[in-house]
């Protein structure tokens, strides 16, 4: 669809042409006679049309070639994989970055925890970062693991933002997206308690103290 563009304080009227081998000549000719501009339109060529545009004193107005169309560019599949602690050496962290990159794979998940080994997380993620694939990680506090459910829910808020604010100061710089803990719909002591993806209302939670603890913990990583 080719459109005029309104100048010169109404001289200019739309005119719609499609390009297809035929011009609308009823639709877009006889301006002159309806006040202000005419058009000369004529179509050339293998489904190519021509415009040839006049201001109302008969002075050409030049209309530049439309631009070429440039071939779409492939795009990355907007999926990724779970790699956990990467390759754990700087040679398999390069293998493994350069197999996503073939791959065309566009992000990486991975874990980091209070016991990770950070340079070779770093190094993990700006090899991969080298190929254009994004690092998102599953912050795993203490509580991953601990299943005692404490009531304590103020100090577990506290102590859960604690170790956050350590985890996250250690990688900041490399890595934007987190998880918070990881899987937690599938933890044992929450579903003991309420089985998940059962659409229990709000009220089927008052006797659940474990999710009372989960929802401190994650309250406070965030």
């Amino acid at each position: 669809m080719l459109r005029t563009s309104p100048r010169r304080a109404g001289q200019w009227r739309e005119c719609a042409l499609a390009v297809v081998c035929t011009c609308l000549m009823a639709a877009c000719g006889g301006a002159a006679e309806r006040g202000g501009a005419s058009r000369d339109l004529h179509a050339a060529g293998a489904g190519r049309a021509h415009v040839r545009m006049v201001d109302a004193s008969g002075e050409p107005v030049p209309v530049p070639d439309s631009a070429p169309t440039a071939a779409p560019i492939p795009r990355a599949p907007l999926i990724g994989v779970n790699i956990h602690a990467g390759g754990g050496n700087p040679l398999a962290n390069q293998k493994l970055a350069d197999l996503m990159a073939q791959r065309r794979l566009a992000s990486a998940r991975m874990d980091f925890t209070p016991t990770a080994d950070g340079a070779n997380f770093r190094d993990q993620v700006q090899r991969l970062k080298a190929h254009g694939i994004a690092a998102e990680v599953s912050l795993q506090t203490s509580y991953q693991w601990d299943h005692s459910c404490p009531q304590a829910l103020a100090t577990v808020e506290q102590d859960a933002r604690d170790q956050t604010v350590v985890l996250v100061e250690r990688i900041m710089d490399v890595v934007h997206d987190f998880e918070l803990l990881n899987e937690v719909h599938l933890r044992k002591d929450t579903a003991a308690q309420v089985p998940p993806y059962q659409g229990t209302p709000a009220a089927g939670y008052a006797g659940a103290p474990c999710y009372r603890t989960l929802a401190a913990v994650l309250h406070g990583m965030s």
